[in-house]
């Protein structure tokens, strides 16, 4: 899995085409895997702004950064994509995302923000999975898995999980790369590069011997457990089904704000 998401970092930071003293904005860091590649482009006149909805995650962040004595070249801010009030306007030269959107309702607002706190000349660059190519799954699948054996206990857990998330509502299914290309132009985005991947492949059978079969249905399960007994409306299944989904169909974006040439 970190041998993947090194391939699409790498991906996503060569097309923000980052120079050294730049100021780059690292939107849903998570563990920094994006942040920590930013600063060894910006250089040591430069800055990376780890930015994430959750206060632990920039938290680790940080523990991670002090041991690197660079801790003057990062900034931690607190905020989620669709409100980035702590980040001034025009402030930022570069910024990134890496399978952020997909959690957030508000992606139209989200891409707006994204606009506002970049420099004229500035370059948006984003990974973003599409869950809609892999959606609906044939009955007898069940998140990349052949589920012949077992099609009608896995039917009964796409049921509940579909209460919980409403396709049609759900930020994980309702948008496509076409959509993706929309919000960035009514953003006013001035240019915008797209490169989507589509992989198909056969649904894997699954093995009671195989600790990645057995662990597919059993996540699943337990994801719809926790989510009837703790959000009847809105559960904690979003991660379980965009991680299975993500080597399925893939959109990488760069966005040039006003007169950017990428």
């Amino acid at each position: 899995m970190l041998k993947e998401l090194s391939v699409w970092r790498d991906r996503i930071l060569e097309h923000a085409a980052i120079t050294e003293g730049e100021i780059v904005l690292d939107v849903g860091c998570g563990d920094g895997l994006i942040a920590f590649g930013a600063l060894d482009r910006v250089g040591e006149e430069g800055l990376v702004i780890f930015s994430d909805i959750s206060q632990d995650l920039l938290d680790h962040c940080r523990s991670l950064v002090e041991p690197l004595q660079v801790l003057d070249r990062c900034r931690f801010v607190c905020a989620p994509a669709e409100d980035l009030a702590p980040i001034a306007t025009g402030s930022v030269d570069v910024v990134t995302t890496r399978s952020v959107l997909i959690y957030v309702q508000a992606k139209q607002q989200s891409f707006h923000e994204l606009y506002r706190v970049l420099k004229p000349g500035g370059r948006l660059s984003i990974f973003e999975p599409i869950n809609r190519f892999c959606y609906p799954e044939p009955p007898h699948q069940f998140l990349g898995y052949d589920v012949t054996p077992i099609e009608e206990t896995a039917g009964k857990v796409r049921a509940v999980f579909e209460r919980i998330h409403e396709p049609a509502s759900s930020p994980l299914l309702n948008f496509d790369e076409r959509d993706l290309l929309t919000f960035a132009e009514r953003a006013r985005f001035a240019e915008i590069h797209l490169e989507l991947q589509a992989t198909i492949k056969q649904p894997k059978p699954l093995d009671s011997h195989d600790e990645t079969s057995r662990l597919a249905l059993g996540n699943a399960l337990e994801v719809v457990r926790q989510s009837v007994e703790s959000h009847p409306k809105r559960g904690h299944g979003a991660s379980a089904l965009a991680s299975r989904s993500r080597t399925v169909h893939s959109v990488s974006a760069t966005l040039g704000r006003d007169d950017a040439v990428l």
